[in-house]
């Protein structure tokens, strides 16, 4: 009885020891991931200082060609295409007579 106590007691500190590990590891990740995070953001400040806008207001560039023309609306139908036209009813590559 006293065997298996000891046991338990021996396991319960292995596992103590092994959290405690984890624990100051875990510690060490998220303070150099809070670092790494605080460095980053300096750095964006450092770049907007180097770079002051006239506006204030930061203009997304246009120098990527559009996708589609500016009077292009989805709503407004084809457009010029022939649109859905659906293929003719016909059973085992007979032609649509009726027989």
């Amino acid at each position: 009885m006293e065997a298996m106590e000891t046991a338990r007691r021996r396991l319960q500190e292995k596992h103590d020891a092994d959290a405690a590990a984890y624990k100051q590891r875990m510690e060490q990740i998220e303070e150099q991931r809070r670092i790494e995070k605080l460095q980053g953001l300096e750095r964006t400040k450092s770049k907007k200082q180097e770079e002051p806008t006239t506006s204030g207001v930061l203009k997304p560039d246009r120098t990527k060609p559009r996708l589609r023309n500016n009077d292009y609306n989805p709503l407004m139908g084809a457009g010029g295409s022939s649109g859905f036209r659906p293929s003719s009813r016909s059973i085992f590559g007979q032609s649509g007579r009726g027989g």
